[in-house]
């Protein structure tokens, strides 16, 4: 049972996709015949099972573009060949694309754009070259080719050329109409210079559409003739000739364009018959078809206004039911809506009420928390305050019981002993002083770094004057974070220190110190007249920590002394 739902299955599948198959080909044949309406009806059918990015749909899209183009519908022969186009390159299709190349060329030069026919030619040029295309592609290409050469430049020897080079490539895939199609633009070519060759080109062109049955082509064919014979009606000996033969071929001509209704063709061919009888001297007979010729022309222009003015009425008699259409329906939304605003502003004013007095309840409740929290803040915040400023106060007097009790054994020691007792004293002498500036400042986070190294500069003023040491200290006021200071501090001790112990060997000894303030970073500049040399020199490792500390870059120059210059962000 399971196999047998299984092989019906199979089937219907298989027969669906046939059936569909066999709609596109039945197209492909009323299209080679011509037969515009046959050819859409069985490529919509066919267009209806399509994925819609496949390049069967692309193919498809070509081949609606040529049956429109047959019916004179040029809006949707663009259309199909954008389409085809956008296809073709999301698959890489080269060869289909440069076949859509051709196909917009030859749209456009029935359109009389030279310029855009002559740029889709040369993007198809381009990608037969890059790329491996179908001999039925490059036979389009070159007989399109040799079509824009005869019509925009009359370069009828280029366009013989290349006719010959699509009929080398159509016959090695037998298709005729291309054949046909070659031998047509070969005959034109040939008809200023040789009307033997030009004659006969296009007789072996009538042959291939007859083969084919392709009407409109035949027809074509035939009027190429007629027009041959009457283009050279001064030539006695073609004229007494072909007389005949042309009288046949406009008959057959005219009796295509009936049946078939070709109307543009059947004009044409009542203009060579009423040429025929004016040569032949019937002249009521060439006046008869002269005005018949006329009156299809009219006809024609007559049926294009009617269709322009039922096209008019029908968009007026539209945009007027959508214009009545839309008025009734903002009726009934403004009825709607009035109903439907005057529930809302009822809800809306329930809804306002209500969270005003929901706001107003939670506002009061947090405004009391709130004060009552404050409250808290404010007493807690003032004993923090008190307890900081006392751990100041207690740090700054126990640094200062240090220095005096360090100050006391110092008077024990030796002089050596005291140099290193001094510079750990100095250092100490800084940190103190930095509390002694955190306990007196309001703002227990910052201190004005101007104050803090003047203070330590004060202290050393003993120092520099036992040693004869003459110093400068320019500063700007710098507000900066409190540990930061305290590691500026520390650097500008180690410096004084390095500079009294290690860098005077006369005794002209001068130090000078800058403190710099920018927009957004302060400049710190240390120098003195030492004499440090490259192989006596060593940058001191608690400088280079110290930085570290204050993750800032600094440089020491000791080309003439020492100058030590480092940069911080204070923004």
């Amino acid at each position: 049972m399971k196999k047998y739902l299984l092989s019906t299955l199979i089937f219907s599948i298989s027969f669906y996709f046939s059936q569909n198959l066999k709609d596109f080909e039945k197209g492909n044949i009323f299209l080679s015949q011509s037969k515009a309406d046959s050819a859409l009806f069985h490529y919509n059918r066919y267009n209806k099972s399509l994925q819609r990015s496949d390049s069967l749909a692309g193919i498809l899209c070509i081949k609606l573009a040529m049956a429109y183009r047959l019916k004179e519908q040029y809006n949707k022969t663009q259309e199909n060949l954008f389409r085809a186009q956008e296809i073709f390159v999301s698959n890489n299709n080269h060869n289909r694309l440069a076949e859509t190349y051709v196909a917009l060329a030859e749209f456009r030069r029935v359109s009389l754009d030279s310029i855009g026919s002559a740029r889709y030619l040369e993007k198809a040029h381009e990608l037969i070259q890059k790329y491996k295309t179908s001999y039925y592609t490059k036979a389009y290409f070159w007989n399109r080719k040799a079509a824009v050469e005869a019509e925009f430049r009359q370069n009828f020897k280029q366009s013989i050329r290349f006719s010959f080079l699509s009929m080398e490539y159509s016959e090695k895939i037998n298709d005729l109409f291309l054949q046909g199609i070659s031998l047509n633009e070969i005959g034109y070519g040939y008809e200023n210079t040789d009307i033997n060759k030009a004659e006969n080109y296009y007789k072996r062109a009538l042959s291939a559409f007859r083969k084919i049955g392709n009407d409109l082509y035949v027809a074509n064919a035939l009027l190429n003739l007629c027009r041959l014979y009457a283009k050279h009606d001064n030539n006695s000996n073609l004229r007494l000739n072909k007389f005949l033969e042309a009288k046949k071929y406009i008959d057959e001509g005219i009796d295509i364009s009936l049946k078939m209704k070709y109307q543009n063709f059947e004009k044409e061919f009542y203009i060579m018959l009423s040429y025929y009888y004016e040569m032949a001297g019937d002249y009521k007979n060439a006046l008869y078809y002269g005005k018949k010729s006329q009156q299809l022309e009219i006809n024609k222009l007559q049926k294009k206004w009617d269709d322009k003015v039922l096209e008019t009425e029908r968009k007026f008699q539209f945009t007027k039911a959508e214009k009545e259409l839309k008025i009734q329906r903002l009726t009934i939304d403004n009825q709607n809506n009035k109903l439907k605003s005057s529930r809302r502003t009822l809800f809306i004013i329930l809804v306002f009420g209500f969270i005003i007095l929901s706001v107003t309840i939670i506002a009061t409740n947090l405004y009391f928390k709130t004060r009552k929290a404050n409250r808290k803040l404010n007493i807690l915040s003032g004993e923090n305050e008190f307890l900081v400023n006392e751990a100041n106060h207690r740090i700054n007097n126990n640094l200062q019981l240090i220095i005096i009790l360090i100050s006391d054994i110092m008077k024990k020691m030796s002089l050596i002993e005291n140099e290193n007792i001094k510079k750990v004293l100095k250092k100490v002498e800084a940190i103190s002083t930095l509390h002694r500036h955190l306990y007196k400042n309001k703002d227990k986070r910052k201190i004005n770094l101007k104050n803090y190294l003047e203070e330590i500069n004060n202290n050393f003023d003993e120092i520099f004057n036992e040693h004869n040491i003459t110093e400068t200290f320019l500063a700007e006021d710098v507000f900066i974070q409190s540990d930061s200071a305290m590691y500026i501090g520390l650097l500008l001790t180690e410096l004084y220190m390095n500079s009294i112990k290690h860098a005077f060997n006369t005794d002209d000894k001068r130090i000078d110190f800058t403190l710099k303030k920018t927009e957004t970073e302060m400049i710190f500049i240390y120098k003195d007249n030492g004499c440090s040399t490259k192989e006596n020199f060593s940058t001191p490792k608690l400088i280079s920590q110290l930085c570290k500390q204050l993750r800032v870059e600094y440089t020491i120059d000791i080309r003439e002394g020492f100058i030590f210059q480092c940069r911080k962000s204070i923004s």
